[in-house]
């Protein structure tokens, strides 16, 4: 076998309203021992389906419908091997190990973060439970986890952020897996944290010779750490090649059109990013030609003849799927950067105070022992001011456990602050009862990090955004 791992023409559909939809339609790649491979796109675009359906953890409605999926060592199709099999199980987390994105949703918070990646190397190697705490708290160390032997005993719920992003990852490599698959695993952190984890990740691979599969929609972190790139949209591999090719000699407009959408160091400061208009398909609407066609400034009519969706070899070493020359690709952009885009929208500040922080103190109690004695604070924010004009924008920055979130939350009154005042349309609310806030609670409304543990799997997603109207009653019934 050439590669470490090998998918080939691999095919996911979902059911809906009785028709199946394919969601991944003929995606092949392959990665090799100590290779860092990026697969970029927007969201939907597939990416994160196709690490999933190769380790079988597509769930109903979805299924593997067809693919081949090879790893060294195991002469089998990985795909023929049942989804709950023994052999299954000990590919997942032993062979290739996977690093999700929200770290609260894939930690247990009733168990301890040493018994959990414990668990997981007692599960894949033949250890015994004392070596296999002792490399558990090795793997701790190895990610940078101050004071391991300590905090082998602590809950996820005790740990930050980039803490419990590190704990992911160290329960992901602490059976010494061949593969790692980071799943857009720094996302939610900031950049100070995403930069150690990654440059963490990439110190890892190299010296335990581990392959690393990095998921994002970020053009920014696969340039620095992926060596070679594949490029997803609508469940289709638009182009491959090696990181540097990529970048400066894309032949693909929807690689073009993500790179003129990100600003870039040398860019004057009133260039204008340019979005790609229009959404990415529905499975179920994807039509039979290029899945781009319908938001690609270089479509031509000959991409409506172009039914082929494979890609073709179009330099040495770099395959895309688009029907056009490179001269013709370069012509189209020549044409795109002389078009006029108009200039920044100049925005007006209205001198009409709209929310107003003074001087907002917000201090956590700790407790130790059986009888919960309080032996201290946790300072999360102390004396903030700041105020907001209407039509303003203001932006909170600063790293993981600086105190934003919980601002963000004394503003919002699901914290109350110890002291301070929140002035909003001239009423402080800062230490108003509940009953009080009736009023206020429609008219300053917050979007959480993580919507998978914001949005109840329960509801529909009609039930969840009317939820809000009726409460609040902006509408007379559900019908309206």
């Amino acid at each position: 076998m050439k590669h470490l791992l090998e998918i080939k023409d691999l095919v996911t559909t979902f059911r809906n309203e009785g028709k199946e939809f394919n969601a991944i339609e003929g995606v092949s790649l392959h990665v090799d021992r100590g290779e860092i491979v990026g697969i970029v796109g927007e969201s939907g675009s597939g990416k994160s389906v196709t690490m999933l359906s190769s380790l079988q953890l597509i769930a109903s409605p979805g299924r593997v419908a067809g693919g081949e999926v090879y790893l060294e060592g195991i002469e089998q199709n990985l795909l023929s091997f049942g989804s709950d099999s023994e052999a299954m199980r000990q590919v997942r987390g032993g062979r290739i190990s996977m690093i999700f994105q929200e770290p609260m949703t894939s930690l247990n918070p009733v168990l301890t973060v040493g018994y959990q990646i414990q668990e997981n190397v007692l599960l894949h190697t033949d250890l015994s439970a004392e070596e296999a705490k002792k490399r558990t708290i090795e793997a701790m160390k190895m990610v940078n986890i101050p004071d391991a032997e300590t905090r082998y005993d602590y809950y996820p719920q005790q740990f930050s952020g980039g803490m419990r992003q590190r704990i992911m990852i160290a329960m992901a490599m602490a059976p010494k897996p061949d593969i790692l698959i980071a799943d857009e695993a720094t996302t939610a952190l900031d950049v100070t944290t995403q930069a150690q984890l990654l440059e963490m990740i990439r110190t890892i691979a190299k010296e335990t010779n581990t392959a690393v599969i990095m998921i994002t929609h970020n053009l920014g972190l696969v340039a620095r750490y992926a060596e070679r790139i594949y490029v997803m949209y609508g469940g289709h591999m638009m182009e491959t090649s090696d990181c540097v090719s990529i970048f400066h000699e894309t032949r693909h407009p929807y690689t073009r059109a993500l790179l003129r959408a990100i600003p870039r160091l040398d860019d004057p400061k009133d260039r204008i990013l340019i979005p790609i208009d229009g959404l990415p398909p529905v499975p179920s609407q994807r039509p039979d030609y290029c899945p781009f066609y319908p938001r690609c400034e270089y479509r031509c009519d000959r991409c409506l003849q172009h039914t082929d969706a494979a890609m073709k070899e179009v330099l040495p070493g770099h395959w895309s799927a688009c029907c056009l020359t490179g001269e013709e690709l370069d012509a189209k952009e020549q044409e795109l950067l002389n078009k006029n885009y108009g200039a920044s929208p100049q925005r007006t500040q209205s001198e009409t105070l709209c929310l107003d922080v003074q001087d907002v103190r917000k201090y956590f109690p700790v407790y130790k022992g059986l009888l919960r004695r309080k032996v201290g604070d946790v300072k999360a924010i102390e004396d903030i001011t700041f105020c907001v004009r209407q039509g303003e924008t203001l932006g909170v920055v600063g790293e993981s456990g600086c105190g934003k979130t919980t601002l963000a939350r004394c503003i919002m009154r699901m914290y109350e602050p110890d002291e301070g005042k929140i002035i909003f349309d001239g009423e402080d609310v800062a230490h108003q009862k509940d009953s009080e806030l009736r009023s206020f609670r429609p008219k300053i409304s917050m979007i959480f990090q993580d919507p998978f543990s914001s949005l109840d799997p329960r509801q529909n997603a009609g039930s969840i955004v009317g939820e809000s109207l009726l409460i609040h009653k902006l509408v007379r019934d559900r019908v309206e």
